[in-house]
Order: C-alpha cells, then sequence, then structure tokens
C-alpha cells in the first residue's frame, strides 16, 4: 500500500470525474498493488478456515453427547 503523488491523485480524480478538492479529502489517497490485496485476502481466507474449524469440532462436541449410542452388537 502506498499514498498517490499530488500528480497521480489529480489524475485520478480527473479520471473519476470530481475535482477532489471542494470539501471532503484532504489527505491524498492510498493504493493497494495486486499483492497487497492477495495478501490480505489470504489472510481472512486463513482467518475464516480456522473459524470453521473451532465451528465444526464444537457441532462435532455436541452430537456426540446428544445422539443416542449405538450398541456395538446390531442384535441387542
Amino acid at each position: 500500500m502506498y499514498e498517490l503523488t499530488k500528480e497521480e491523485a489529480d489524475e485520478l480524480y480527473d479520471f473519476l470525474g470530481n475535482t477532489g478538492k471542494h470539501g471532503g479529502r484532504r489527505k491524498k489517497p492510498f493504493v493497494f498493488t495486486e499483492n497487497d490485496i492477495r495478501s490480505k485476502f489470504d489472510k481472512l481466507e486463513d482467518g475464516t478456515n480456522r473459524l470453521f474449524k473451532v465451528v465444526f469440532q464444537r457441532l462435532d462436541e455436541i452430537d456426540e453427547k446428544i445422539a443416542p449410542k449405538l450398541s456395538p452388537n446390531p442384535r441387542c
């Protein structure tokens, strides 16, 4: 992630159709590279995977507690 120069910010504002000079933004905008986005996405995905793992472990524990115990001998 890096901050745009004044010239880059002016070009961006022109491209977007606003000047960015009247009210609103007082700092130059930050932009992300493709690698920045990928890194953030990977961290988010890792966190989500860990969260789902914990949730499913807890569900398995609950299921073991409430599920009827089957007899090892099917004839009983």
